[in-house]
């Protein structure tokens, strides 16, 4: 493996950019070009992968269309995106994570709250199946996994209200299922994002509530139920929708919006953190412009195996 992440840009005040960037996360430095999406110009694809492919699916156009197709590309070679098939229904700030093998895309608002959870074969080309069901409809939050489970995090259960939510609930992925509680977040979380890396996921940033930033940062231990650790705080921003993807040292995260809601501005920095040594993030460099609603996948996350 490789450790790329590659990360679909979503959102500037002006224009949705369609551009596909991707990183090395072993190594410090700012993204580079990768390719670029197919239409319709969106913001918020949420994406999986494993060591071969990466899916992004979902999307909201600049109309507050919700979008249901979903794109893929390969992760070792730069490209455009290419048509994978279609989710059961059009998504919005839904939630999206991968073991080795399937892919889960789950909730939104679209527009009103759901809980249904989509599932992919990655390495398959075709439609999305019904999974099961969060335990209660949810969007605005994000998700991570292990090798074995998915774990979807915070959010809002009473969205456009923006009330956030300390939840979370975890499936397995070789058994389709509903959603079971798992413990909850050190705080509660609107806008965040997660990553899988190593037996963990990580969850950064997001709003507390209608106003202010939350930068600690959360430790979930997939392999037992309980609630989250703090681990440390973002040194840059707080990264409301922004990307974030890992390895089985590291985790990157970065884009997002940053200010909390008054004024909210777009950020173009990356940070990250090292998993052995708990602690705050620390610089690693620059997205090629600053972008919001973005999302990432690796091809060496915490849900894959061999760690």
């Amino acid at each position: 493996r490789s450790s790329r992440a590659v990360i679909y840009q979503g959102y500037q005040p002006s224009y949705y950019p369609d551009a596909i960037d991707f990183l090395q996360i072993t190594t410090r430095g700012n993204t580079q070009y990768f390719g670029d999406q197919i239409g319709p110009a969106a913001r918020d694809r949420h994406g999986c992968g494993s060591q071969i492919r990466g899916v992004f699916g979902g999307g909201i156009t600049p109309g507050n269309s919700r979008l249901d197709q979903m794109e893929y590309v390969t992760l070792a070679a730069g490209g455009n995106g290419i048509n994978f098939g279609d989710l059961t229904q059009g998504m919005g700030h839904s939630s999206s994570c991968s073991s080795s093998t399937r892919g889960l895309f789950g909730g939104g608002y679209q527009p009103s709250l759901n809980n249904t959870v989509n599932y992919v074969q990655i390495q398959t080309l075709g439609d999305a199946l019904d999974f099961g069901d969060l335990f209660l409809a949810t969007g605005y939050g994000s998700a991570g996994s292990s090798p074995t489970r998915a774990i979807f995090c915070g959010g809002s259960y009473n969205a456009p209200s923006d009330l956030a939510s300390e939840r979370t609930e975890f499936f397995t992925f070789a058994s389709k299922g509903n959603g079971t509680d798992f413990g909850g977040l050190t705080n509660g979380r609107y806008r965040p994002t997660s990553c899988g890396a190593h037996l963990s996921v990580f969850t950064f940033g997001s709003m507390s509530g209608n106003s202010g930033q939350v930068v600690g940062i959360d430790q979930t231990n997939t392999n037992s139920l309980g609630r989250s650790l703090h681990f440390g705080d973002l040194s840059l921003g707080d990264h409301i929708s922004g990307f974030a993807a890992g390895n089985n040292t590291r985790v990157v995260i970065g884009g997002g919006q940053g200010g909390g809601t008054s004024p909210a501005f777009q950020q173009n920095v990356i940070e990250f953190i090292t998993i052995a040594s708990a602690g705050d993030s620390v610089d690693f460099g620059d997205m090629t412009l600053p972008t919001a609603f973005c999302n990432a996948t690796s091809d060496s996350h915490g849900g894959l195996g061999g760690f």
